[in-house]
């Protein structure tokens, strides 16, 4: 009866906190993203040279709060900390095409070593850049 109690308790609290939440979180994710837009658009405005705009990719993390934070890596899912210690300790701003398939590599790697993962094929890396979509 205890855990009922318990159970019934979180789950009221956990409605409130949402319902509390919920007007205030869209709002929190368009500033936001109105935010770094702009920023964006001044960015590439400094950065032009003549007609053509220099671009940079961005990744972002929004997380189940509307926090949305910049970060240069990620991964996610149950090895996701395996793959992200290769990252930390390997990843670096000017890597190459080639680096960073490879770095992409070691992270499967270790995860088949660290990680149960049954498939004896090699992972399909996929690289978008400017040019488009194409396997490496």
């Amino acid at each position: 009866e205890e855990d009922e109690d318990d159970m019934t308790f979180s789950e009221r609290i956990q409605a409130q906190v949402q319902t509390a939440t919920r007007p205030f979180i869209p709002f929190a994710i368009q500033e936001t993203l109105e935010e770094e837009q702009d920023d964006s658009i001044d960015e590439a405005a400094h950065q032009s040279d003549g007609n053509a705009l220099h671009l940079e990719p961005r990744l972002f993390w929004l997380d189940e709060y509307g926090s949305l934070q910049r970060i240069e890596y990620g991964a996610h899912g149950m090895g996701s900390n395996f793959a992200l210690s290769i990252l930390d300790r390997s990843y670096h701003k000017d890597l190459s095409r080639e680096a960073a398939v490879e770095l992409i590599r070691d992270c499967f790697k270790q995860l088949r070593v660290r990680y149960l993962i049954n498939n004896p094929e090699d992972p399909c890396i996929k690289c978008i850049d400017a040019s488009g979509c194409r396997i490496c």
